[in-house]
């Protein structure tokens, strides 16, 4: 019975809609067969009203262009052609007769060339209208020059605005003079007394730089700051502000990074990383070792870093050896090496007391009078004050999201902390040689007591100074021996001395031959 309804109706109806129906209703008797069927018959008297009257289930008047008069003669808006096309197929004409719908294909054709001569028809003024209901943000004087490029052709026009609204932005009219404007420090060497001047410039009421921005750095000191950043493990804000109080110099700035990170005793550990020191000493000569070390333990197993940091801080310290000798001190003849023999006559007035010339190792030796007990609390007070400073710059850091003065505050314990960290640094320095000035002999020293990176410089001057001083016959004298006891380091993490393993490699690679004795290295001259 179904199929005799799917046969009947299969021509105005969906099949779907036809089974749909019949399921709900007994078939076999007549009585509900005669009702599905006449809901069936209510229902396909709208789709022959319909297809009379032009609709279509696209929405869409399939023969526009058929049933629409002339705009030339009768000039109105769109809406009213498709109107006016309804009127003219109403539901008194058949589907054969004017509006024919059979032919899928040709409906879609018609759809597309009845839509754009409906709007080419449209005129001037109504599309100017017309656009600006459709684009509202953008301009009138956007629209009327669209429409005068397209010759008042308005599908042209839609698609340029659609351009302009959603696929391109809006581009930004600058005014003639601006221009030719271009920032005095872009691209441009700026002098000695022009930094100094900006600089002055960047400080404002609370007594510290201007904030970071990005503008006011170029593309390339952008990209070192990230460079350093990533590299060396630190916020890019402490990155930016240790580059420019380093003269915006990226060498520079790694440098005082990692003097930072020796401070906090950060250095290699383990054999794998001894190894790998020894061969980058080799390559980057320019670098100091403890220098290495702190390199190697912060990019750690990411060697394309590696080789990265540690050929920027070589390029560094290279040219900085080509500079001009700094010495300290002024050079004068000794009185005995006068070639006349005869005393020099001095001068009472504005005379000065030459300084005479120090070895690093005896640097120390000016603060002698103040005990290890004065030293140390020193040490520790800096520390405290560093300490504190630093929480206090970690606390102002998170109040600063919501007031931003506390950001300045921040940048003030930041420069405080870093200020204490430095005195902290060379006091603990200056207690290490005096700590082993103590304990000094003519041909030994004992580096118990000491950090790793001090006990590698005082071992490293204490050679170069007992190698200066044997004279004429130092090849020959050199063979007794210069000791440099470190200790088997029994009580150290895997039973070896961290002062052994930092020691031995730094001797070797500056060039002393170097005999192990167990927990004290003999040196015996040059290689």
């Amino acid at each position: 019975m179904s199929q005799k309804l799917i046969d009947e109706f299969h021509t105005r109806l969906e099949e779907p809609l036809i089974l749909a129906i019949t399921n709900e209703h007994d078939l076999e008797n007549p009585q509900s067969f005669a009702e599905a069927r006449g809901i069936l018959l209510k229902l396909a008297q709208d789709p022959t009203e319909e297809e009379a009257a032009g609709f279509a289930a696209h929405g869409v008047n399939t023969d526009l262009r058929s049933c629409t008069t002339d705009s030339s003669t009768e000039p109105t808006s769109s809406h009213a052609a498709f109107q006016r096309g309804e009127e003219r197929c109403g539901a008194g004409q058949s589907s054969s007769e004017s509006c024919n719908h059979d032919d899928d294909a040709a409906g879609d054709d018609a759809i597309g060339n009845s839509r754009v001569d409906g709007l080419q028809s449209v005129p001037n003024d109504l599309s100017v209208a017309t656009l600006v209901s459709m684009f509202p943000g953008l301009g009138l004087d956007q629209i009327r020059g669209a429409l005068n490029r397209s010759a008042g052709d308005l599908p042209t026009a839609m698609d340029e605005l659609l351009a302009v609204a959603y696929v391109e932005p809006a581009p930004k009219k600058v005014p003639a003079i601006d221009a030719f404007f271009k920032p005095e420090d872009e691209n441009t060497p700026l002098s000695s007394k022009s930094k100094k001047k900006k600089k002055k410039k960047g400080k404002n009421a609370q007594g510290r730089s201007e904030s970071v921005d990005e503008a006011d750095l170029g593309e390339k000191a952008v990209n070192e700051i990230l460079f350093i950043s990533e590299r060396l493990d630190i916020p890019y804000d402490m990155a930016t502000e240790a580059y420019r109080e380093n003269n915006c110099s990226q060498g520079a700035t790694t440098v005082a990074i990692l003097d930072d990170y020796i401070s906090q005793g950060v250095e290699a550990q383990g054999k794998d990383e001894t190894a790998r020191l020894q061969n980058l000493q080799q390559e980057y000569k320019h670098v100091p070792l403890h220098y290495l070390s702190v390199i190697i333990q912060i990019t750690g197993s990411v060697d394309g870093w590696l080789e990265e940091v540690a050929r920027l801080v070589n390029k560094y310290f290279s040219v900085k050896a080509k500079g001009p000798l700094q010495i300290p001190y002024t050079l004068t003849p000794i009185e005995d090496e006068v070639e006349s023999g005869l005393t020099p006559a001095k001068s009472t007035k504005g005379t000065k007391p030459t300084p005479k010339p120090v070895s690093y190792l005896s640097s120390a030796s000016k603060n002698a009078r103040e005990s290890r007990a004065v030293l140390t609390k020193q040490v520790a007070d800096y520390e405290a004050v560093r300490a504190s400073a630093h929480a206090s710059t970690l606390s102002s850091i998170k109040r600063g999201k919501s007031d931003p003065l506390y950001l300045a505050a921040a940048s003030v314990y930041s420069e405080r902390a870093r200020e204490y960290s430095q005195k902290a640094r060379e006091m603990r320095t200056q207690l290490a040689y005096q700590t082993v000035n103590e304990r000094r002999t003519t041909d030994s020293i004992d580096l118990h007591g000491v950090t790793v990176n001090d006990g590698v410089q005082i071992a490293l001057n204490a050679t170069q100074s007992w190698y200066n001083g044997l004279g004429e016959y130092r090849a020959r004298e050199a063979k007794k021996g210069f000791t440099i006891i470190t200790g088997k380091g029994r009580h150290s993490q895997g039973g070896v001395s961290l002062m052994r393993r930092a020691i031995y490699p730094a001797l070797c690679n500056a060039g002393w031959k170097v005999r192990d004795e167990g927990g004290k290295y003999i040196v015996e001259g040059r290689k």
